[in-house]
């Protein structure tokens, strides 16, 4: 079935660009005039496979791009968060890891800042230890080099004590001593708060004083 222009209007959504309605329903979007002149598109021209592929590929392309700025504009992402978006929208490999780079070289997407950002969130709500943190970041795609720059300098041994400290006490509710069932019971729950279990122990100790 060939394949027709049957119109070429523009669009204020995203941006604004032209889009190409085809005679078999379809409708393809993300050109500029540029796109326009160099393609050849204009209403009742006749588009060959070649030509199609190449109104797919750049379909694709801007709705890639429009998805992902969506997304990092909600809140700072990782770039396997982005990627993961992208797949999930159906985004083809190639054109997802096309725009992740063109984000990242523009610095819309740091996998680095976004590390410290995360451990910084975490660190000032005093909830979340070190190792839980981690695994957080591990989840989200971040390397290993990015996840320790930023626990070193966003969460410090002493901010991280300090923090199971006080959730220690808050769980002790005023009291100086404890059971060892009510111990156990604080030490169960820093360590799934993703505490370290040197800081756990200091933090107890500091409690019972």
């Amino acid at each position: 079935m060939p394949n027709i222009i049957e119109k070429v209007t523009y669009s204020q959504k995203g941006g604004g660009s032209y889009v190409v309605s085809l005679s078999d329903g379809s409708s393809l979007g993300g050109l500029d005039e540029s796109a326009l002149r160099e393609l050849r598109l204009q209403q009742g021209r006749e588009l060959s496979a070649d030509e199609l592929a190449e109104l797919q590929r750049r379909d694709a392309l801007q709705r890639a791009k429009g998805i992902a700025a969506h997304f990092i504009d909600y809140r700072p992402r990782s770039r396997q968060e982005v990627a993961d978006r992208l797949a999930r929208a159906g985004i083809e490999e190639v054109v997802a890891e096309w725009v992740i780079t063109g984000l990242t070289e523009r610095g819309k997407i740091d996998d680095a800042d976004f590390a410290r950002q995360w451990v910084r969130g975490k660190a000032l709500g005093g909830k979340s230890g070190a190792k839980l943190v981690r695994q957080q970041l591990i989840c989200r795609g971040v390397s290993g080099r990015d996840i320790d720059a930023a626990l070193e300098r966003e969460l410090p041994r002493e901010d991280s004590l300090q923090a199971a400290v006080r959730l220690a006490e808050k769980k002790l509710a005023g009291k100086t001593e404890m059971t060892l069932q009510e111990k156990k019971k604080v030490q169960d729950y820093l360590l799934r708060r993703g505490f370290e279990w040197e800081i756990v122990e200091q933090a107890l100790k500091s409690s019972e004083q």
